[in-house]
C-alpha cells in the first residue's frame, strides 16, 4: 500500500470554532497524510507560527487564509499554495500582493482571481457550493435577518422592507465583536411582527428556524466564501445582499435574490417570492454537481510541483520579452503555451499510472500466448 505524501495546512485558529475552512481539510485529507498546525497572531499577546519545520518533507504547505511575509520566508517546501479569503484582502494592492508573487494562488472569489489574474499571478479559481438541503416553498415573506455588523443594522433593514408587506421577521441578535445591535422601536416590533433570539444551542436549531422563514439577509458587506448565505441558499431561501463579493458571485439581481447599494440604500421589491426561492434552491442543485467535477482539478493544482518552475520560467520570459520590447501577443503566446505545457503534463502522469497499472498484466499475457508456448 503507498504511502499518503504529507501536506501541511496552517489556518486561522478561528476556524477551529466555526468549522469554515473543514470542507477543504476533508478533501485534503482523502488524497494526502494531513497535518494542521493553527495561526494565533490575531489574538492579544499571541505570536506568529515558527515554520521552520515547514521543509522538504512535506509535498505540499498550504495556507488557508492566514499568512505573512515571515511565515512564507519560513517555509522551506518549494510547493507553496496560498487560499485567500475575499473578506480579509479586498482593496489591498500589489504592495501587499507581490509577496506572493512566486506561488501558487488559489481563489474561490471570481472577483479576486480575474484581478490577480489580470497582473499576473499564478492564480486559479474555484467556485464552492454546499450540499442541497430539504427545500419547502414558503409563501409569506418572512425574513431571517442576523444582525452581526454595525452598517447593515435595522435602520437599514427597515428601510430596504419599507413598502413590502412582511407577515414577520425574525432578528437573531449574535453580534460580532466590537460591534453594537441597534434596537427596533415598539412601533418596529408591532408592525413588522419582529421576534428575537440570541443563540442557537445546536446547528439543527438553527435549521429549523431557518426553515420557515422564506427570506434571508446576507449579514455582511464582504465574504471569504459566504457559508451563512449559501446554506441559506441550500435550503431555497431568497438571499437580500450587499452588491458585493463574494455574494454578488452567486447571485443575480431579481433572478435568484435582491441585490442592493451600501451607499444608496432603497425599498426593495419581490415580483415573484415563490420563483425567486425556487431560483435560489436550484443554483446550489446545479453548483454542487458542478463544484464536486471541480475537485480533482483542484487537488491536481495543489499536487503539482511543475506549476511552480513553469510559471517562474514564462515569468523570467515575459520580463526579457519586455525589456526587449517584444510586442504583447508574444507574452500571450508564451502564457497560453505554459497552460498546453501544464494540461500535457497531467495527460503524461495519467499515461504513466495507466501503464504502471496495465504493464504487469500485459506481461503475463504476453508469456502465456507466446513463450509458454
Amino acid at each position: 500500500m503507498n504511502r499518503k505524501k504529507k501536506v501541511l495546512m496552517i489556518d486561522h485558529s478561528y476556524h477551529k470554532k466555526t468549522g469554515s475552512s473543514q470542507f477543504f481539510s476533508k478533501l485534503l485529507d482523502t488524497r494526502y497524510d494531513l497535518e494542521m498546525a493553527y495561526d494565533e497572531s490575531w489574538e492579544e499577546d499571541k505570536e506568529e507560527l515558527n515554520l521552520e519545520f515547514a521543509d522538504e518533507r512535506y509535498h505540499a504547505v498550504i495556507f488557508f487564509q492566514s499568512i505573512s511575509a515571515q511565515m512564507l520566508h519560513q517555509v522551506k517546501c518549494k510547493n507553496i499554495i496560498y487560499v485567500p479569503m475575499y473578506d480579509g484582502v479586498h482593496g489591498l494592492g500589489l504592495d501587499y500582493w507581490n509577496n506572493f508573487r512566486n506561488i501558487k494562488i488559489l481563489s474561490f472569489s471570481s472577483t479576486l482571481y480575474e484581478y490577480l489574474k489580470k497582473e499576473g499571478f499564478n492564480v486559479v479559481h474555484f467556485q464552492y457550493f454546499p450540499r442541497p438541503k430539504d427545500f419547502n416553498m414558503i409563501e409569506d415573506k418572512r425574513v431571517f435577518y442576523w444582525s452581526r455588523v454595525n452598517v447593515i443594522n435595522w435602520s437599514l433593514v427597515k428601510k430596504l422592507f419599507a413598502e413590502e408587506d412582511v407577515q414577520g421577521i425574525h432578528i437573531h441578535k449574535a453580534i460580532d465583536p466590537s460591534h453594537e445591535f441597534t434596537m427596533p422601536t415598539q412601533e418596529d416590533e408591532e408592525r413588522f411582527n419582529i421576534v428575537y433570539s440570541d443563540w442557537f444551542e445546536t446547528r439543527a436549531e438553527y435549521y429549523e428556524c431557518l426553515k420557515k422563514q422564506s427570506i434571508y439577509i446576507s449579514p455582511r458587506l464582504y465574504e471569504g466564501i459566504g457559508f451563512s448565505f449559501l446554506e441559506a441558499m441550500a435550503m431555497g431561501k431568497v438571499i437580500v445582499s450587499v452588491d458585493n463579493a463574494t455574494m454578488n458571485e452567486y447571485i443575480v439581481h431579481g433572478k435568484n435574490g435582491i441585490l442592493f447599494s451600501i451607499d444608496d440604500v432603497k425599498p426593495i421589491k419581490f415580483e415573484d417570492i415563490k420563483q425567486l426561492q425556487l431560483n435560489s434552491y436550484n443554483t446550489i442543485v446545479q453548483g454542487r454537481k458542478k463544484w464536486e467535477e471541480s475537485i480533482p482539478s483542484m487537488l491536481d493544482y495543489i499536487e503539482d510541483f511543475n506549476i511552480i518552475d513553469n510559471i517562474n520560467v514564462i515569468q523570467q520570459t515575459e520580463e526579457t520579452q519586455k525589456f526587449s520590447g517584444v510586442n504583447a501577443s508574444r507574452t500571450e503566446n508564451v502564457s497560453k503555451l505554459s497552460k498546453t505545457l501544464q494540461k500535457l503534463m497531467r495527460i503524461k502522469r495519467l499515461i504513466k499510472k495507466i501503464i504502471k497499472c496495465l504493464m504487469p498484466y500485459g506481461l503475463v499475457r504476453i508469456y502465456q500466448k507466446y513463450i509458454k508456448k
